[in-house]
């Protein structure tokens, strides 16, 4: 169970999603509880992995590894530490707050909780993600179902906030990209190249 259990808990909210955005759309009653159901499951077995956390070891646990690009050292290389399964925990348990407490929304509710949802994968992938390409993908995915929730579903000037808020958040994620391929070739010094957070956390960088 361990060596499938990030990635379930990753697919999960996007299956959510997609089965939320099948839903009828003139059955506006239905998005917020069939999404707050839903987005249960992800707590359920992020739960079962708070559970089953070993708190006394230091490494990274349901760890899970699969090479997507060798020649780039690319790989889907995920797991979570003392750090990051507490943020997991508190993802997954905000999420169906946040849904049942938008029982107020009328304006595209359909849209809104496969937003929500998209949203809640993407932060996940964000917190297990210890391939610095795969960290990236799910950082900037991040942006695409944030832009919809602040553009249409924001108070005042959303639409220029949620321009706004993608142009510097892509911005700053260009220069974060630079950094990240930066680092990668620094620590290959002519030899095969690796995302991996393992092999670059203790490197030694010059001072320039």
């Amino acid at each position: 169970m361990d060596i499938s259990i990030i990635s379930l808990l990753i697919g999960v909210p996007i299956v959510a999603a997609i089965i939320v955005s099948l839903l009828p759309s003139k059955r506006t009653e239905l998005p917020i509880p069939v999404g707050v159901l839903l987005s249960l499951i992800p707590v359920a077995i992020a739960g079962w992995m708070f559970w089953e956390f070993q708190d006394t070891s230091a490494g990274i646990q349901f760890a899970e590894f699969l090479t997507l690009y060798e020649p780039w050292g690319i790989a889907w290389n995920v797991g979570v530490d003392g750090l990051s399964m507490p943020m997991v925990l508190i993802t997954t348990i905000l999420v169906p707050v946040a849904i049942g407490a938008s029982s107020s929304i009328t304006d595209r509710p359909k849209l809104f909780v496969t937003m929500i949802l998209l949203l809640e994968a993407a932060t996940l992938g964000v917190f297990v993600a210890l391939d610095l390409i795969v960290f990236y993908v799910f950082f900037e995915f991040v942006l695409v179902p944030m832009t919809f929730l602040i553009g249409i579903w924001g108070s005042e000037n959303r639409i220029y906030a949620a321009v706004k808020f993608f142009l510097y958040t892509a911005f700053g994620s260009l220069l974060m990209l630079g950094g990240i391929i930066a680092l990668v070739l620094t620590a290959s010094a002519g030899g095969s190249l690796s995302f991996a957070w393992q092999d670059l956390v203790g490197l030694g960088l010059p001072a320039d």
